[in-house]
């Protein structure tokens, strides 16, 4: 086992309903691209991170996104930044069919 994180590794929530899958590594992090199911509940609870920014790109599906606070409406070509520090809920489905983002 290693402790790595490499491109094609793969977290399923049978639970959520939630598919993430590593796509890419960059110098400070790295790029998911999640599948959410529709009528699961949420994969994550309000949270935040002390020092690092984490964004958001819906590219199918419908549902929302919770930023400081405020829960906005989420469609394809919608992109939410989280700055370091402020809470935030991860992307939800609310439509009949699977929500993607990375």
């Amino acid at each position: 086992m290693t402790d790595r994180i490499c491109i094609g590794d793969v977290l399923d929530d049978p639970i959520t309903g939630s598919l993430a899958q590593i796509v890419k590594l960059v110098p400070d992090g790295f790029v998911i691209e999640q599948t959410i199911v529709p009528h699961k509940p949420r994969t994550t609870l309000n949270h935040f991170h002390k020092s690092w920014t984490e964004t958001f790109e819906i590219t199918s599906g419908v549902g929302g996104c919770n930023v400081a606070g405020k829960n906005y409406d989420a469609g394809p070509g919608d992109v939410f930044v989280v700055k370091p520090g402020q809470t935030h809920i991860h992307p939800w489905n609310t439509g009949d069919v699977e929500l993607h983002f990375r």
